[in-house]
C-alpha cells in the first residue's frame, strides 16, 4: 500500500509539473518499462533491484547490468513492486539493492537471501540512506505528502544496516567514505552513458560533421 500511495504521489507531481499531455507520457513509459521487467531474463549472475524507473534506476540499474552483461555477466534488472520477486532469490548468485525501500516484501525477499548464503550488495547514488541528513536536503521541500513516505526513514537504511550485508557500491568518494563509516568494503562505480547512448552520440557527431564540411566546402567554393 505504502508504495502504491509514493507511485500515486509521484504521478501527481508529474501531471503537475509537465502538464496533463507531457505528463501522461512519461507515466505511459513508467509503465511499460515496468511490464518489460516481467519478461525480463528469469536467471543469471546477479540481479538489480531498483526502488523505480526514473534517472537514477536508469544509471544504477539498466546502465550498470549493461556494463556486467557487456563484461561476461548475465545480469538483469527489476523493480522491488515485481509481483514475482520472491522467486528470484533462487535463480541469482548475487544481488544489487539500488535506493530500495524496506518493505515487507523486500524483507522476505532479503531473508531468503540470506538463508541461501548469497550475497546481498548495497547501491546508492544519494545520501537518502542515513536518516540524519535527509531534513536538510532542499528537493525534500517540493515533494508532495504521498512522495514523502517515500523518505520517512533513510531508503533502504534497513538493508545498509544488515551485518550480512559487507559490500558497497556508489557513485562518488564522498559517499564512500559515508559507507565506509558503517564498516562496509565500498566501490565507487561511476555512471555511465548506454551502448544505445554512445550509438546516439555517434551519429550526432556523424551529423555535426557532415554540415561542417558542407560549409567549409561553400566557403571555399
Amino acid at each position: 500500500m505504502k508504495l502504491l500511495l509514493i507511485k500515486i504521489g509521484k504521478a501527481i507531481k508529474v501531471l503537475k509539473h509537465d502538464g496533463f499531455f507531457m505528463g501522461s507520457t512519461r507515466i505511459m513509459k513508467y509503465l511499460i518499462n515496468f511490464f518489460k521487467t516481467i519478461f525480463s531474463r528469469k536467471s543469471g549472475d546477479i540481479l538489480i533491484i531498483t526502488g523505480g524507473l526514473g534517472d537514477s534506476a536508469l544509471y544504477r540499474s539498466r546502465h550498470y547490468a549493461d556494463e556486467l552483461n557487456n563484461n561476461g555477466l548475465k545480469c538483469s534488472t527489476t523493480v522491488i513492486d515485481y509481483p514475482f520477486l520472491l522467486k528470484h532469490a533462487d535463480n541469482f548468485k548475487v544481488f544489487i539493492f539500488h535506493r530500495t525501500l524496506f518493505t515487507t516484501k523486500i524483507e522476505k525477499f532479503i531473508n531468503k537471501i540470506k538463508e541461501s548464503k548469497k550475497e546481498i550488495i548495497f547501491d546508492t547514488d544519494d545520501l537518502v540512506f542515513d536518516s540524519r541528513y535527509l531534513n536538510q536536503m532542499d528537493y525534500l521541500k517540493e515533494m508532495n505528502v504521498l512522495e514523502k513516505k517515500q523518505y520517512q526513514k533513510g531508503v533502504g537504511e534497513e538493508i545498509l544496516n544488515d551485518p550480512f550485508v559487507k559490500v558497497c557500491t556508489t557513485t562518488t568518494s564522498y559517499l564512500a567514505e559515508k559507507l565506509k563509516e558503517r564498516n562496509k568494503q565500498v566501490f565507487i562505480v561511476p555512471n555511465k552513458l548506454s551502448d544505445s547512448d554512445l550509438k546516439i552520440a555517434e551519429e550526432i557527431n556523424k551529423i555535426r560533421n557532415s554540415k561542417f564540411e558542407i560549409r567549409n566546402s561553400i566557403r571555399l567554393g
